[in-house]
């Protein structure tokens, strides 16, 4: 007796698309990127607390992809300083090297700290990126700095792709 033939099945069809996060992990979207801060009252945040804090919420650390982003992460930070603060320091995901002056990713939106970035081999160390947010409207206070990423910060910039 022949065996019966089974009915093949089909596979059901991954999704391309990236479920919705969660609404507290979507604080800030820009064309298909979730942004959220996790700030602390307390500088407490090395780098490799920031990832851990970003991965925790299914995110990476954050990045300044063009100025339009950028001024919005401004604005979104202006509106979430912690109440007596009248500054923060954020972890960015973008990369620095001193001796070199390459930046990675390449071609992320920066814009400086005064007198910034720190370069040459005294700042070796200085390796990652995080924006000086001061609630003050003198802009030339609310840029990017290098810094050694051991360094405590307030918090991170996270971002989620959607």
């Amino acid at each position: 007796m022949l065996p019966k033939r089974l009915k093949q099945m089909t596979r059901p069809t991954p999704t391309t698309t990236k479920p919705t996060p969660d609404p507290e992990n979507c604080k800030l979207k820009i064309g298909n990127i979730c942004y959220f801060a996790v700030i602390h009252d307390k500088r407490d945040v090395n780098y490799d607390n920031a990832v851990d804090i970003c991965k925790k919420r299914n995110a990476d650390v954050g990045l300044t992809w063009d100025k339009e982003s950028y001024n919005a992460i401004m604005k979104y930070l202006s509106r979430n300083i912690p109440t007596g603060k009248t500054w923060i320091n954020i972890w960015t995901a973008i990369k620095f090297d001193p001796t070199t002056d390459d930046v990675t990713p390449a071609d992320p939106f920066i814009e400086w700290y005064p007198n910034n970035p720190n370069t040459g081999i005294k700042y070796k160390d200085q390796t990652n990126v995080y924006l000086v947010f001061r609630f003050n409207p003198n802009v030339q206070y609310q840029r990017l700095v290098n810094g050694d990423p051991a360094w405590k910060q307030h918090g991170v910039i996270c971002e989620i792709l959607i």
